[in-house]
């Protein structure tokens, strides 16, 4: 396994602690969106407030409704793994999947802002060979997704990559 480029260090894997724990999530599960979303309009997807005091690296995913058929746009941590990007459905530990899996699950096709880039990606869930590989991408990168693993219960996190597409 290759070590993760955006392993927290110093004051960043403090935060990620304070934020890992039960009664902060409660709170970010709550506002790290609304918090986001301004910062990283303004710098066109090239930073989040959040990002930069956790050190996660942040996407911006935007995906067509399960149910609307609308677009719905949400920042999420996103772990390169070469070309592709793991996403991580942990919900902050929550019993259900977040709204943005079931909307992939339905329409696949996506665009995934990286780094101010936005382009079409491909989502589907890892496979049981990937599976173990990506999520110890995922928890070099933050510290909180194995407690959501164990405040999730017997809901197993999905986890999905998103493969590049041709514009």
């Amino acid at each position: 396994m290759s070590e993760s480029k955006h392993k927290p260090r110093g004051w960043r894997l403090w935060v990620q602690r304070i934020a890992s724990t039960p009664g902060m999530t409660a709170i970010f599960s709550h506002i790290v969106h609304y918090v986001d979303r301004p910062f990283l309009r303004i710098s066109g997807g090239r930073f989040s407030l959040s990002g930069f005091l956790a050190g996660w690296p942040t996407v911006v995913l935007t995906t067509v409704g399960a149910k609307s058929g609308l677009p719905r746009t949400t920042p999420l941590v996103g772990i390169e793994d070469g070309e592709n990007v793991i996403l991580i459905a942990s919900n902050f530990g929550r019993p259900h999947h977040p709204d943005w899996y079931y909307n992939l699950k339905a329409h696949p096709l996506a665009t995934l802002t990286l780094r101010g880039r936005a382009r079409p990606y491909l989502a589907r869930e890892a496979t049981e060979g990937e599976r173990q590989r990506c999520w110890e991408l995922a928890a070099q990168v933050y510290i909180g997704f194995p407690l959501y693993q164990q405040r999730a219960g017997q809901r197993r996190i999905p986890i999905l990559v998103l493969v590049p597409q041709e514009p």
